[in-house]
């Protein structure tokens, strides 16, 4: 079925002033009935983005079929693949200085995770509190495919962050502060990737906690740790992940493993105006507590940007085990309250 419909499509090829919606409806056929005797992943995935006027090469779209690759129905915009087809169309791999997009996203409910946000939440045994991230994640080199959607190859990212937890309560008080830095190297291919990371982390109390309560004793937490990661997009919103981590120092507490694993569920493609749910969940083991941890769901409304993958979303928040600031990382913390998060 497949030979023939090459063959058909080739007899087609100098009848093109018949106009492209034949050629779109041949096309449509052929991909109908290879699919019922041969299956649909045999064939390659078509494609439509854009809003103009729609552009089919003919050529490209047999050459796919060939291949097993993608095929892009183009109209009137850049071609942006939105969907997890996984089969993409064959693309030169090149050398790319500060990419658009990452590879590996970070994790949506990850606690220490680079990111801007704010989370204002009830702690069932302490003040109403306010948690915030002031950070950001970047691609410098990238050997791959160009783009965001769809993209793949090999990158490396820069990563940055700042934790502080304010006392909503206490004249907005800086109760503790960690700060993270990190620096991955990323793997994709198609629906699967992986990561390799060196991160930092360290905490430190704040000094206006210590002004209201001297008897406080600062613990002086820091670990720098590499970190193995895979991440694997079931379908093109759904999301699946796992890492395990060993730190080569640790002070004040901080023992060598960790890990952490997790769902997720938001839009790839961008969103427009309307927006789209999400649903995020995510759990850390640590050893620095028997291999305890914490708990984290955040669930709300999201706005995808038209590139880079940017995430806006604002949501309700649940927290549940040891706090994900390290200051304090042996108390239980039960929090539940709204956020608001940026994604890279």
């Amino acid at each position: 079925m497949l030979q023939a419909a090459s063959t058909i499509g080739l007899v087609l090829r100098p009848r093109q002033r018949h106009g492209a919606m034949l050629r779109i409806a041949v096309v449509a056929t052929l991909v109908l009935a290879a699919c019922v005797a041969r299956g649909a992943e045999l064939l390659p995935e078509v494609v439509e983005v854009g809003s103009g006027d729609l552009s089919l090469d003919f050529d490209a779209w047999l050459e796919a079929e060939q291949g097993g690759g993608t095929y892009v129905l183009t109209q009137g915009a850049p071609c942006v693949e939105c969907e997890p087809t996984w089969g993409y169309a064959p693309q030169q791999w090149t050398w790319h200085i500060l990419p658009v997009g990452l590879l590996y996203r970070s994790y949506l409910a990850g606690p220490l995770e680079p990111r801007f946000a704010a989370i204002l939440f009830d702690e069932r045994d302490q003040d109403t509190l306010w948690d915030v991230t002031l950070g950001a994640r970047a691609g410098v080199l990238r050997y791959g495919t160009p783009g965001d959607y769809g993209a793949q190859g090999w990158q490396v990212d820069v990563e940055g962050a700042s934790f502080p937890r304010l006392d909503f309560e206490q004249e907005q008080e800086l109760l503790t502060t960690d700060f993270r830095f990190g620096i991955p190297i990323t793997y994709r291919d198609g629906p699967a990737a992986i990561k390799l990371a060196y991160y930092h982390l360290s905490s430190h109390l704040g000094d206006e906690l210590i002004e209201r309560d001297p008897s406080l004793v600062r613990v002086n937490y820091s670990r720098d740790a590499f970190v193995f990661g895979l991440s694997y997009d079931v379908v093109s919103d759904l999301r699946l992940y796992g890492e395990v981590g060993v730190a080569f120092f640790t002070a004040g507490g901080a023992e060598p493993w960790e890990t952490q694993f997790g769902i997720e569920w938001a839009p790839l493609c961008p969103t427009g105006d309307h927006g789209a749910p999400f649903l995020a969940l995510n759990g850390q083991l640590w050893e620095d507590v028997s291999f305890s941890g914490t708990f984290t769901a955040q669930a709300g409304w999201s706005w995808s940007g038209d590139s880079a993958r940017r995430l806006f979303r604002l949501g309700v928040h649940y927290q549940n085990g040891t706090s994900n600031q390290r200051q304090f990382f042996l108390t239980h913390e039960h929090q539940f309250g709204m956020g608001i998060w940026y994604d890279f």
